[in-house]
Formats: C-alpha cells, sequence, structure tokens
C-alpha cells in the first residue's frame, strides 16, 4: 500500500490519537489534527493532503459535515466519514460531500485502511477521467464510465435501453439469465415497489440522451434479498454524435444505508432515555414528600384507625410509582444498580420455577444452561428482571396455542463484526462473554413490528401496556452487552444477549450494623434541596430524630449557609440536581473549604450515574424516593463513621 498523506477532522483526542496511530503504523503521513471548522480549511490550504478522514459531529460552533463539504466543494478531496452517530439533519448535510464512504466509531482497523486504499484509488480515477474528458473517443468513453462507477457489476444495453446480448457480471450479481434478462427483463430484478419508477426514468433517460441515475432496490443472488443499490446508465456517443449503446453499472450501498438506519434508530432511543430518565428523576423527587408525610402520618395514628389503612394504601401505590421509576431509569441506563460477581446459570436454576408459573401450561418452556459458564459483574435483579420480561413476552407471543420457548445461556467470543447488527452495543469490550437466548416458535414480526418493540409502552396487544422490552435494552446497555433481534414472520423470534465476562471471584458482602444516635449534643444536619416539600418533610423528620437542622434551596445558598455557620454543621445532605448551582459543584467548592466535610448525596438517579458526575466520593449516598428511617439511619452511620475514626 503506497504511502497517502491524511488530515484528521476529530476533536476527540483519544479518538485521533488512535487513528493517528493505526495509519502510521502502516506506512501513512497524518499531516495534521483539526478540531475545528476553520483550522481544517486552513490546513487542507497549508498541507495539501491526500485525504480527509472527518468526524461528522463536532463539539463547537460548527460540525464535521460542514467543514467537509466545503473541503470537498473547494479542494475535491476524497473525503471519509468517522462516526459514532449522527442526527438526520447532519446525515442531510453531509452526503453533500459526496463522502467516499462512512466508518462506524470504534472503528475496524482493517476497513479502514480497505476505504482508504479504495477511496484514493477512485479519487485518483476521477480525476484523471476528468483531465483526459476532451481527449477520449468511442472506445475510450466506455473506460471512462466503467471507473466513474467504481462498480464489479457493469454491462451494456443497445441504444433503445435493451439487453441484447449475455452480461456476465449482471446475471452473477442477480442471477437472471441472459433469456431471462434480454430486452426489458432485467427491469423484473428490481424490487416491485421500486420497478415502475425505475422504468419511467429509463424511457425519459432515452428520449433526452442523458444520464441515468437512481437509487433502488435490486436482486442479489449471493445474499439472498434486495439490496440498496445505485443504477447508472451512460449513453456512448458513436462519431455522428449519435448514441451507438448505453453502459450501465451498480454501486452497492447497502451497506451506508444499514449504517444510516441504525444511526437514526439509535438517536430515537437515546433520545427517549434521556426524556424518560428526566421525567423518572422529577417524579421521584414529588414521591419522596409522598412517601414521607405517609410514613409520619401513620407513625402518629393509631392501627385501628380507618384513616391508617387510607395512608397505608398511599404509601403502598407511592411505592408502584417509585418500581415505574426504576424502570424508566433502566430504560434510560440510569437505573439503581447494585453490582456484584454471579453466575447467570444459578440466576436461571434458582428462576425456573417462577419462569414456568408465568407461562401458559400448554407451553413446552426448555432449558439448557452450560455447566462451564464464566461469572459477570452486574445487578442480579435487574438481568433477573431480563430474563422474566423475556420469557413472559416469549409466551404471549405464542398465545393461547401450544409451541415451544427455549431458554439457553452459555459462554461465546465476540470480536467487533459480531456486534455489526446488534440493536445495542459497546464494541469496546469484545472478547470472552456470556450469552444469554430466548427463542419462542410463536408468530414472528415483521421489520416494521421490529423497529417499534424497544419503545416505551409499545404493545402488539394493545398500547400502554408497560416499559417491557425497553427496559430490557436500558439494562443491557447499562451492563456495557449486547443484544441481537432475529424473527421471521409465522416462524418465532429469538433474542440474543451477551454480557462482558469477569474472571474475578464472587465477593461476600459485609453487613454493617447502624448504631442509635447517642451524642449528648444534636448533630447539626444542613438539608439542601430544590423541593420545598422535601425540605418542609426533611425538617420535620430529622427534628424527630433529635437533630438540629438548617436548610438550603440550592448550591449556592448551601455554600452561603456553610461559610457563616460550617463550625456547627456536622453532615450536609445534598441533593444532586438543583437550578443555579447542582450538588456536584457545590460539593466541590464545599471541599475547598473543607476537604473533610461530610456529605451524603441524593439523587433520583442511580448510584453509579450519579457518582459519574462527581470528582470525589461523597460519604454516602441515598437513592430517591427513600423512607424517613432510611434517611436517619444513614446519617446516624455516617456521623458514627466519622466519631470511630476520629
Amino acid at each position: 500500500m503506497e504511502k497517502v498523506r491524511i488530515l484528521i477532522i476529530e476533536d476527540e483526542a483519544i479518538v485521533a490519537r488512535d487513528v493517528r496511530s493505526a495509519l502510521e503504523a502502516h506506512g501513512h503521513e497524518v499531516v495534521g489534527i483539526a478540531r475545528t471548522k476553520l483550522d481544517a480549511i486552513q490546513q487542507v490550504e497549508d498541507k495539501l493532503p491526500d485525504l480527509v478522514l472527518a468526524d461528522i459531529r463536532l463539539e463547537n460552533d460548527y460540525d464535521g459535515a460542514e467543514a467537509a463539504v466545503e473541503i470537498r466543494n473547494r479542494f475535491r478531496l476524497p473525503i471519509i466519514y468517522l462516526t459514532a452517530h449522527s442526527d438526520e439533519k447532519t446525515l442531510e448535510r453531509a452526503r453533500r460531500a459526496e463522502p467516499f464512504g462512512y466508518i462506524l466509531k470504534p472503528f475496524d482497523e482493517r476497513e479502514l485502511l480497505s476505504l482508504i486504499e479504495i477511496s484514493i484509488y477512485r479519487h485518483r480515477m476521477e480525476e484523471e477521467v476528468k483531465k483526459r474528458d476532451a481527449e477520449i473517443r468511442l472506445s475510450e468513453a466506455r473506460v471512462r464510465c466503467l471507473i466513474d462507477v467504481m462498480s464489479a457489476v457493469v454491462w451494456s444495453t443497445n441504444s433503445r435501453g435493451e439487453i441484447s446480448e449475455a452480461q456476465p457480471s449482471w446475471q452473477n450479481y442477480t442471477g437472471q439469465s441472459y433469456e431471462e434478462a434480454k430486452g426489458y427483463g432485467w427491469l423484473e430484478k428490481i424490487q416491485d415497489i421500486d420497478q415502475g419508477r425505475t422504468r419511467n426514468l429509463l424511457f425519459e433517460s432515452l428520449r433526452s440522451r442523458s444520464l441515468l441515475q437512481t437509487e433502488t432496490r435490486l436482486w442479489n443472488e449471493q445474499s439472498a434479498i434486495y439490496r440498496h443499490t445505485v443504477i447508472r446508465m451512460v449513453p456512448v456517443l458513436d462519431s455522428g454524435g449519435e448514441i451507438s449503446e448505453w453502459v450501465g453499472a451498480i454501486e452497492d450501498v447497502h451497506r451506508q444505508r444499514q449504517l444510516e438506519e441504525q444511526i437514526h434508530h439509535t438517536q430515537k432511543l437515546e433520545s427517549l432515555g434521556v426524556l424518560a430518565g428526566g421525567i423518572a428523576h422529577d417524579f421521584n423527587n414529588m414521591l419522596q414528600a409522598a412517601l414521607g408525610y405517609s410514613d409520619l402520618a401513620l407513625s402518629e395514628l393509631p392501627t385501628a384507625s380507618p384513616t391508617h389503612s387510607y395512608i397505608s394504601e398511599i404509601r403502598k401505590v407511592s411505592k408502584q410509582a417509585s418500581g415505574l421509576c426504576q424502570q424508566l431509569l433502566a430504560y434510560s441506563g440510569k437505573g439503581l444498580f447494585v453490582n456484584e460477581v454471579f453466575l447467570v446459570s444459578e440466576l436461571v436454576e434458582d428462576m425456573k420455577h417462577l419462569l414456568r408459573v408465568s407461562c401458559s401450561k400448554k407451553i413446552d418452556l426448555s432449558f439448557s444452561l452450560s455447566k462451564t459458564m464464566p461469572y459477570v459483574l452486574g445487578d442480579i435483579s435487574q438481568i433477573r428482571q431480563i430474563i422474566l420480561n423475556l420469557v413472559i413476552n416469549a409466551s404471549e407471543a405464542i398465545g393461547d396455542g401450544t409451541g415451544q420457548v427455549q431458554l439457553r445461556a452459555g459462554s461465546m467470543l465476540c470480536g467487533t463484526d459480531f456486534f455489526e447488527d446488534a440493536i445495542v452495543s459497546d464494541q469496546s469490550f469484545d472478547g470472552p462473554h456470556v450469552f444469554l437466548e430466548v427463542k419462542d416458535t410463536g408468530s414472528g414480526m415483521d421489520k416494521e413490528t421490529l423497529n417499534k418493540i424497544f419503545d416505551p409502552f409499545y404493545s402488539t396487544k394493545f398500547t400502554g401496556r408497560g416499559l417491557g422490552l425497553a427496559a430490557v435494552i436500558g439494562i443491557v446497555r447499562s451492563h456495557k452487552g449486547s443484544l441481537k433481534v432475529r424473527s421471521t414472520p409465522g416462524e418465532g423470534t429469538s433474542f440474543l444477549i451477551t454480557l462482558p465476562a469477569t474472571l474475578r471471584p464472587k465477593e461476600t458482602a459485609r453487613l454493617v450494623t447502624v448504631p442509635d444516635q447517642s451524642s449528648e449534643e444534636p448533630a447539626c444536619i444542613l438539608l439542601v434541596d430544590d423541593e420545598k416539600p422535601v425540605l418542609r418533610l426533611g425538617r420535620v423528620v430529622l427534628g424527630r430524630a433529635k437533630f438540629k437542622v438548617l436548610t438550603a434551596v440550592d448550591g449556592l445558598d448551601c455554600l452561603e449557609i456553610y461559610k457563616e455557620r460550617g463550625e456547627e454543621i456536622d453532615l450536609i445532605v445534598l441533593d444532586l440536581t438543583m437550578p443555579r448551582m447542582g450538588g456536584a459543584e457545590a460539593f466541590e467548592q464545599l471541599r475547598l473549604i473543607n476537604p473533610e466535610i461530610k456529605v451524603l448525596m441524593t439523587s433520583g438517579y442511580g448510584e453509579s450515574e450519579a457518582l459519574d458526575r462527581l470528582g470525589h466520593a461523597p460519604a454516602g449516598f441515598l437513592k430517591k424516593p427513600y423512607e424517613a428511617s432510611t434517611l436517619v439511619n444513614s446519617i446516624r452511620r455516617l456521623l458514627t463513621k466519622e466519631k470511630d475514626h476520629a
């Protein structure tokens, strides 16, 4: 492979460094790395690279697509996009750069190098064709057409667009014989929904003597599907200026279209996840007040009071609503996770009875579990929810009739190519995985239904059933796993989940005893939350527990109070998400004042999601909504720990 001079447009330093290393290791020269549109254009002018490798999305005022379009228009350099995801509007702008290909992050080194080689070759051939266009005669025109379309599928027709001789490349691609293709028979290999439009475009090009170019779906014999292709037909003129024949070629763009669909689908799921997480977080704050005041009311009412049972029901419903919030957070990938090392096979064994009673008695539920399965690191309750959801879903797909549901679990090696058609995956976790497959003999699904089953509250039976599969995809994403679905109408469905294996042994959890507060002087607690009902509730609960209570409505208010009265404050209960200044920034500012400060962080998000926002770990974490006793015990435990270390 010859040396190619390449400019990288990428604002993520780690990605840019990895790409540079891969290119230089194979003899290419990276002339520079640009992080903005203006920087990229200036470097192209100064260094004149052979090719530009550009990220579609840059974190600044401009994006990579705009830079690529301007570079392509001004300098006619070949563009290759390196992207993780993008919205449809940005993709539309990106196509204006006439990219030579797309590489999906995290990139496959061999695919990148191969595409660079093809792009340089194609670019040079195109430039050579343009340079010599005025000198090309009848025989050279045919060669120019073959180079322009850069395709292995090339055929020719007579002046009327009819195939009149055998076309080996056409037959190899479509499986259509000469007898079937001759005349206008070749149009029959175009999918029915595109056939009429393509026929009309053909006859319009014949009439106007102009280039035919259209994207359509053409049958491919090797893959046995209709693939997205770009068909081009160019008229070849004789010495008298008349059309002597047409040269046609196919560019297979199926992979590019799949990539665009995957990007669009992934972004839709991520957008829904952000919405679901935000709703759950705000709703948790409301539930915090409902649960807390219910606890207070129940503690003051005699058990025999009729009002006691009413409030108990309110508390019960609030707890159920909290469970729904957890499902929303699981879908968004920000749920509460308690990670531990466990065996999936043991988990399934423990669930066998529950799974059998959850299915119809007419269904044959079978299990195939490997005895040599490696451990995984994750939240057992969340993985249990995945298994139960998938088995119940498989049972419902079969309906009232008889059928089979098979649950398989084992181990496998997953390379980056394994994740290409996954609905969700983290390709950085390639290598040993544990797989879990639930397969049914139900009615199956068509492609349109498959594209909707992971949307929140979508159901093929009736609207508003629940989160179901939407929660599954969030849990899989949070566990760095992958999810694949295979379904054919009338033949059933298979859900395949993989989770990264771990070699770490099981750890035994240590129980922590929380003693009662026995201090003669009441400890002073600063309670910080932007929700006034939560502050009022906290003042009452902590006051009854014999604490001295101060309150603040946000991070700025917290800092002012601590600066004035920090010497008397023993612990701060700090909410993570607040206006003006949130808990994360307030925590860092408090540590500058007192590095040993005791902070109990609270949030509607799960602990791992919340702590990821912090530069340092707080003394403790409390998930909203929490019970009054949980808040008091958590504070006492932290204060007791402080005394033990004093």
